[in-house]
């Protein structure tokens, strides 16, 4: 939950900045939690994934 809190922080920053352009911006936003919950997975009590 955190990491999509601080992503959205984050993205909101590079937005504002416009080092880049959106549209590295964007897709950085989107591929980033398929990445992240792709290898930390969010497991429930069964312990299944």
């Amino acid at each position: 939950m955190w990491v999509v809190f601080a992503l959205i922080i984050d993205s909101l920053g590079f937005y504002l900045h416009e080092q880049d352009s959106m549209k590295i911006t964007s897709i950085g936003i989107v591929c980033f939690p398929l990445l992240f919950f792709h290898i930390f997975p969010v497991i429930d009590r069964n312990g299944v994934a």
